[in-house]
């Protein structure tokens, strides 16, 4: 019996021994750590209630937003501002964007403090007052630009906030993917 464990501590003792110092193969930290998205759009806002946003890409420069082309996020509420992030394929090429601000009908106001566009190693950075110079709301939206703020509103028994790309971003977004 003592001829048996000395001969498994031994084992083990080389084991130990041959192996210090070396590193599994997928254990390096690079490996561990998630690599940065190259695609996000950044969204700083306070939102007082629990919502959902939604953030539509397309490549063509169109409004036709389709919903596999499309980031949810759980957004919690605060009283204070809060980043949001939405990392996007980093396949994709820009081209506009739709911002689905949320599915609460009883979230109020929202205020937009600055947008972030990262697209590789380019971005684009907008004001609270660029935000609404850049995306157009549709009538399910009321605005207060002057705030910088917005509001979801019910329109025939609907509730659907959004904001789509108008032409200035479609242009800002060329600009960002021809740049290297």
């Amino acid at each position: 019996m003592n001829t048996i464990k000395n001969s498994a501590t031994l084992f083990m003792l080389i084991l130990l021994i041959a192996c210090k110092g070396e590193k599994s193969e997928g254990s390096s930290t690079d490996q561990m750590q998630a690599e940065e998205p190259k695609v996000q759009v950044v969204v700083e806002a306070t939102v007082k209630k629990d919502d959902i946003f939604e953030l539509f890409y397309n490549e063509d420069g169109t409004l036709d937003f389709k919903p596999n082309n499309s980031v949810r996020v759980n957004v919690s509420g605060k009283p204070q501002n809060q980043v949001i992030t939405f990392n996007l394929p980093d396949t994709i090429k820009l081209a506009n964007l739709r911002f689905d601000p949320g599915q609460n009908p009883d979230q109020g106001d929202i205020t937009i403090n600055k947008l972030i566009i990262r697209q590789f190693d380019n971005e684009i950075e907008f004001s609270a007052a660029d935000f609404f110079k850049h995306f157009n709301a549709v009538e399910t939206i009321k605005t207060q630009p002057e705030k910088f703020s917005f509001r979801g509103v019910v329109v025939n028994g609907g509730y659907d906030p959004l904001f789509y790309g108008n032409s200035e971003l479609m242009n800002l977004l060329r600009s960002l993917n021809e740049q290297k």
